[in-house]
């Protein structure tokens, strides 16, 4: 029986156990999927564009693709929330450290405050995020027992 599996009909063939470790790697497939997304447009970029107006010209696709990410990851697998709202926590992180990197390496006074940056990007991420994941273990709880 899967240790997570609170399903007395559960079985010892192996098949939850299977099922759990399937759910794990679609919600990393989302994660990572999500991450690149956030991270592409935002290191593509110029450095004069950019520096206008940071993570923010792209606002509505990033809090777009926290949300859609956490929500499927979070609806459409077993996983653990805790885990998918991990791994999504991490995204606008890595691409604002991405791009200081990328950015430092051009000009090394660019980032004075970057872990200002890093910090910002985090918080930002906080409100899709919390909202996806709530309505993510709604579903979860109101939805029938998955066999």
């Amino acid at each position: 029986m899967d240790v997570h599996s609170t399903d007395p009909a559960s079985t010892t063939d192996g098949t939850t156990e299977r099922r759990g470790r399937r759910g794990l790697w679609f919600a990393l497939l989302v994660i990572g999927l999500s991450t690149a997304a956030i991270c592409g447009p935002y290191w593509a970029a110029s450095y004069d564009s950019v520096s206008a107006d940071g993570i923010f010209g792209s606002f509505f696709l990033l809090m777009l693709v926290l949300f859609a990410g956490t929500f499927l990851a979070g609806a459409a697998t077993e996983t653990p929330l805790w885990v998918v709202v991990a791994g999504m926590l991490g995204a606008t992180p890595v691409a604002v450290v991405g791009r200081i990197v990328l950015d430092l390496s051009a000009d090394p006074t660019s980032h004075n405050l970057w872990p200002l940056e890093i910090v910002f990007a985090f918080v930002l991420t906080l409100p899709p995020i919390g909202v996806a994941a709530g309505l993510a273990w709604a579903i979860r709880r109101l939805s029938p027992q998955r066999s």
